[in-house]
């Protein structure tokens, strides 16, 4: 929220958001009153506690929660309103490397979608976790892992065949996704890279996020949530192939090489020609361990840092944007 305010153009793919009851009083003060809000507490998880409420002055959370701006025109397929889940493995912040995973779930709701106010309570019809949905009478299960475009669960290449075969150009959404998934990252980085420097050996520490997002009738993706632990239970043929393929990626990724995988510093630094003066041992170290694990990534694709990354150097707020500055050229 931070950056949304210092760089309004740049974040603005995240809806307007106010917490409980920190925000209480500006809230109160403000000209949100009428709209509707999609409420949530606080770390929670699956559904529970989700609320769509018409005005915020009269909403009475139990504890600490998030009210979101409701996104009234999203994108539909079939009359159905649907979100992502897409996952994101960050294998360092000192400095941020980060990687998407080729494949993703595409979650629908099981009534068609009106933004009719009257409707606000139905959850089937306003709410896209899987969680509230597969409890619906129209819920349709997946029972084959290859048909991923049918059902009430999709995988993201189910949906971007979808886009293909309706002559729907995404490529400028799926830039704009992998764009907000490397600022958001950006965003936390200072406060987490300083945390790091508490960890006895921060060059064996990764995460595994599962970024939602929804896209708009315009196929602007627009940010819901980041979730720390994404849920890797399979109910599903899809679930198994797509969480099954990740989890084996991750793993791979993330393990430490074998002692005959191990990459000569001295000979890494002669090969790429890299100036001494310019990087450190540990600028070198980073570098070497982005080249082992671009040979072992599978399905992940490293999004940042890239040969484009500078435009993204200016948003960041600590040291880390000098090493990216250079390892973007490597």
């Amino acid at each position: 929220m931070k950056m949304q305010s210092k760089y309004p153009k740049s974040f603005n793919f995240f809806p307007e958001t106010y917490l409980f009851p920190h925000h209480k009083d500006q809230i109160n003060q403000s000209k949100v009153k009428n709209q509707i809000w999609i409420t949530k507490p606080i770390a929670s998880s699956c559904g529970r506690g989700i609320q769509v409420v018409k005005n915020l002055s009269n909403f009475k959370p139990l504890g600490a929660s998030i009210a979101q701006k409701y996104l009234k025109n999203p994108f539909l397929i079939n009359g159905l309103k649907f979100d992502l889940r897409l996952y994101v493995l960050v294998t360092s912040y000192k400095p941020l490397r980060v990687y998407f995973f080729d494949n993703g779930l595409t979650r629908f709701a099981t009534k068609r979608y009106t933004n009719k106010i009257g409707t606000i309570k139905d959850r089937f019809r306003h709410l896209t976790n899987y969680s509230v949905n597969k409890f619906g009478d129209k819920f349709v299960p997946n029972m084959n892992a290859e048909e991923d475009d049918k059902g009430s669960k999709w995988s993201w290449k189910g949906l971007r065949r979808y886009f293909k075969k309706h002559k729907i150009n995404d490529k400028k959404c799926v830039r704009q996704i992998k764009s907000l998934i490397i600022k958001t990252l950006i965003a936390a980085e200072s406060r987490v890279s300083h945390l790091m420097n508490f960890a006895p050996k921060n060059d064996s520490c990764f995460e595994l996020y599962g970024f939602d997002i929804l896209l708009d009738n315009q196929l602007k993706p627009w940010l819901i949530e980041v979730n720390l632990g994404p849920s890797l239970t399979t109910d599903s043929p899809l679930d198994k192939k797509i969480k099954g393929n990740l989890l084996e990626d991750v793993i791979k990724l993330v393990q430490p090489v074998e002692q005959q995988q191990v990459i000569d510093t001295n000979e890494f630094i002669k090969e790429k020609n890299l100036d001494t003066n310019k990087f450190s041992q540990d600028d070198i170290k980073s570098i070497i361990q982005m080249e082992i694990e671009n040979k072992k990534r599978g399905n992940f694709r490293r999004i940042f840092p890239k040969q484009k990354s500078k435009k993204y150097l200016k948003f960041f707020q600590s040291e880390n944007s000098k090493i990216a500055n250079e390892m973007k050229k490597v």
